[in-house]
């Protein structure tokens, strides 16, 4: 029929980044706009293999920076022989053994990203203030957070399977799950809890 408008081909490429830029929070009508164009058939073969390939080693590098900052926990602060030592331990085990298995799969990437999350904001603020009160152990602290990045480099890449999708987000979206505004915020937030704790119940 002439005069109508054409059908716009929606590939599943498209729609995942549609889902993604309208959980990130930005204007849905750009999300139902973008639509990229459908590669040959051995392209997207080759681009699905190297997107794997790095996964892959995103999460052997999770898994392996976890490990070895769970050995460098158990030898000082061995739940033997302090107390306080059963939270990086049980923390540890979560980081090496089971948050690298769940961002494996797309179904438990959100769970991975929110324990690895917060796992990462108790180890930084606990071990900040291990450094003020015993001993400085600021590399510790750095590979906590690189823990934390290479989560978010995972959870990211697999969430945008077209980086031009990738949303603008402005305003109070900053802050909404899963954008970085909401784990400042809860850095913040715990850091201050946890500090009140420590001097009202000493």
């Amino acid at each position: 029929m002439s005069g109508a408008r054409p059908i716009k081909r929606i590939t599943p490429d498209a729609m995942r980044s549609n889902q993604a830029c309208m959980q990130y929070g930005c204007d849905e009508s750009t999300a139902k706009e973008y639509n990229p164009p459908i590669k040959p058939v051995a392209i997207q073969k080759g681009e699905h293999m190297i997107r794997k390939n790095i996964k892959t080693y995103l999460i052997i590098s999770l898994f392996l920076i976890s490990i070895g900052g769970f050995g460098l926990h158990f030898f000082i602060h061995n739940p033997a022989k302090q107390a306080y030592g059963y939270v990086p331990f049980i923390s540890g085990l979560l980081s090496a053994l089971l948050i690298p298995l769940l961002f494996c799969f797309r179904k438990t990437l959100h769970l991975a990203h929110i324990l690895n999350g917060f796992t990462a904001i108790i180890g930084v603020i606990t071990m900040v203030h291990f450094s003020i009160a015993k001993a400085p152990i600021y590399p510790d602290i750095a590979i906590v957070i690189a823990k934390f990045t290479l989560g978010r480099a995972i959870f990211e890449f697999e969430i945008f399977s077209d980086l031009d999708a990738a949303p603008q987000i402005k305003g109070w979206s900053l802050i909404r799950y899963p954008n970085m505004g909401f784990w400042y915020v809860h850095l913040a937030l715990l850091s201050a809890v946890y500090a009140l704790g420590n001097m009202l119940w000493r």
